[in-house]
């Protein structure tokens, strides 16, 4: 955002900056380009895979510059962007380095692996302040200077301020109030700073505000009068009893929090009028009371507290997010005895964190109803962790939710058991026969496991039929029991199963690929599903001729028949040759596993993914190495099994 790399969307489609940079890293990590996507409730926490950072300087070294140890960089001229992580630079190291640099440097960074003071003292801040006129970032984290110059508010064009950590700076210039068009200032562990600039009010474009001072009150007309905040951070601010009276003019406010308050008393009055906030963290606030008041905002959509001494029950004001809270985190409140009766009317929360809480024994009954409920995590807790274990623990949660199946099929049919889908599976308890056209059974969701419908003499049925959730009363599944004589045949075949496949151009170029999370069905199942899609794609790029090479060599032989017939894998069969017929030419071509190798990296992609189906427009980065092998047309030795005779 500092630098202008986000779009901006404008008319009827508009979006917060917040917005589209959380678009983006989604985006990258559906391209595998950032790995282990944590969602903490008011931001995600993400890795970047060594081979993708790797990538990323090289494309970048025309303009970037990463100074690391035993860097043996000479050629600073064309750099805009500057990161420092050699601790051992010294400041006389740091001072020439800004030296070398060009006038046009956009972004300085010092970055820290810990809280040690980085030798930055004010010298280095008045070069970067003299010398870079042009600057959108300036982060000083764990610095040690103990005076930001006034000059600072030269920098007009500065996004982004930080000089967190910095624990010698006590006061700051007013004269920094005077950068227009600063979005972000980081004062967070400023354990030192004793007030915030009195003309705080006129730095009209600060988006996100992170605070420590040793103020007791906040003044008048200061950060109330911020109104493009969205967020707001108040961090190791000990003696602060109380602040923003006016907290209402906030109104885009989106995230607030507290931690280390440990004099504050109570939130700020007026928090039930502001709409847009969605994220409240209360961390290490001792003295706070939580329980009284009505006074409270009724939209969150994350809310954490932790190391609350004081709370001995949650209060009833969490109720009023029952519609939108989907995270909750509750940890280290070491007084915390019972969770509340109401917890499980929070019927949009899809994640529970509780740990440290040594008090707690049980959830409370109907926790079921939380139908929107994904993961529930308890650490630290010993008599709720033994209570919660899966399947034995007496709080272990049972869906009780009763789906209702609708069968239509002929007479004399028997009901030994149905798949219904890769993630649903269900088992009755005994076996049914029906003798009407038309029948509907009823079962609770912990009767779960394999069964299909057969005919009286042992042929599976093919049929359709849909799943009705009584809490909503919708159709939550439809059913096709094309794979029940797979199950019933070959169950030693069965297991879960994932496909993938590459589209190339004549030239062996991608084009573009893709990953399935199949379920539990056999390998010949699966191939169908790696064919279908792929056609499918191929049918929606316009594509006029393929060659399609699939390394199952019956499913080459079945499209080589056309009039093969098998009931049982009829649905997908059918799908495949009919997308067939979509293009002017397909010729089917059996190639051997290891010449197929991108298409098992992307089934293996299918497996670890959390969506049914991903599309990739270029590789992903557990891809290009074989795709690379591929095209440049490596040859792999193959072990087949024929007779030598030895003369």
């Amino acid at each position: 955002m500092a630098n202008g790399l986000l779009q901006m969307s404008r008319g009827s489609n508009y979006q917060e900056f917040e917005d589209i940079g959380l678009q983006y890293v989604k985006e990258l990590f559906s391209r595998s380009l950032i790995e282990e996507l944590f969602d903490v409730g008011y931001c995600f926490i993400f890795k970047m895979h060594d081979l993708v950072h790797d990538l990323s300087l090289y494309v970048a070294q025309s303009d970037h510059c990463l100074i690391e140890k035993d860097n043996g960089r000479n050629n600073y001229e064309k750099i805009r962007h500057l990161s420092i992580l050699d601790e051992t630079l010294g400041v006389d190291g740091a001072t020439t380095l800004l030296k070398k640099l060009s006038n046009g440097v956009r972004t300085i960074i010092i970055q820290k692996r810990d809280e040690f003071p980085l030798y930055i003292y004010e010298d280095f801040v008045e070069i970067c302040i003299s010398r870079f006129k042009y600057l959108r970032l300036l982060d000083l984290v764990f610095s040690c200077f103990e005076v930001l110059p006034s000059s600072i508010s030269t920098l007009k064009h500065l996004r982004y301020l930080s000089f967190g950590g910095n624990k010698e700076i006590k006061k700051l210039p007013n004269s920094i109030c005077d950068l227009q068009n600063l979005e972000t200032l980081v004062l967070t562990l400023c354990e030192k700073l004793e007030e915030l600039p009195r003309d705080i009010r006129k730095m009209i474009n600060i988006r996100v505000l992170s605070v420590s001072t040793k103020q007791k009150y906040l003044p008048d007309n200061g950060i109330e009068c911020l109104h493009s905040l969205r967020a707001l951070g108040f961090t190791k601010c000990p003696k602060l009893e109380s602040l923003l009276e006016g907290i209402q003019q906030l109104i885009n406010l989106r995230i607030l929090g507290f931690s280390g308050c440990e004099s504050l008393i109570s939130l700020p009055r007026g928090m039930k009028h502001l709409a847009a906030l969605q994220n409240l963290l209360i961390i290490n606030c001792r003295s706070l009371n939580l329980m009284e008041g009505e006074d409270y905002p009724t939209s969150l959509r994350s809310l954490t507290v932790g190391k609350l001494p004081q709370l001995m029950a949650l209060p009833q004001w969490f109720v009023g997010s029952a519609n939108t809270l989907k995270f909750l985190m509750i940890y280290d409140c070491e007084n915390l005895a019972a969770l509340p009766k109401w917890l499980p009317d929070l019927n949009s929360l899809q994640k529970l964190v509780i740990a440290g809480c040594e008090k707690l024994s049980s959830l409370p009954k109907g926790m079921h109803r939380l139908t929107a409920l994904r993961e529930i995590e308890v650490e630290h807790c010993p008599e709720l962790t033994r209570n919660c274990k899966r399947g034995i623990g007496k709080d272990w949660i049972h869906d009780d939710r009763r789906y209702c199946l609708e069968i239509r099929c002929g007479k004399d049919t028997t009901i030994v058991g149905l798949v219904v889908s890769p993630e649903l599976i269900i088992r009755l308890p005994k076996i049914l026969t029906l003798s009407d056209s038309e029948m509907k059974v009823s079962w609770n969701l912990d009767k779960l496991g394999y069964f299909v419908i057969m005919r009286s003499n042992g042929h599976p049925v093919y049929n359709f039929c849909v799943t009705v959730d009584d809490a909503t009363m919708a159709i939550s599944h439809v059913i096709r029991l094309w794979d029940s004589q797979c199950l019933l045949l070959q169950q030693s075949s069965m297991g879960l199963a994932d496909c993938g496949g590459v589209v190339r151009d004549s030239h062996g170029d991608w084009m573009c690929g893709f990953s399935r999370h199949i379920g539990i069905t056999n390998s010949f199942v699966a191939e169908l599903w790696g064919l279908r899609d792929g056609l499918l794609l191929c049918s929606n790029m316009n594509i006029p001729s393929l060659i399609v090479e699939l390394d199952a060599k019956s499913i080459v032989e079945i499209f080589c028949k056309p009039g093969y017939v098998n009931d049982v894998i009829s649905p997908i069969l059918d799908d495949c040759r009919k997308l067939v017929t979509k293009f002017q030419q397909v010729h089917f071509k059996h190639c051997f596993r290891q010449s197929n190798q991108c298409a098992d990296a992307l089934a293996r992609i299918g497996a670890a993914q959390d969506v049914d189906f991903r599309v990739f427009e270029s590789p992903p980065v557990d891809v290009l190495f074989f795709f690379e092998q591929d095209y440049n047309g490596l040859c792999f030795n193959r072990l087949c099994p024929v007779s030598v005779v030895f003369p």
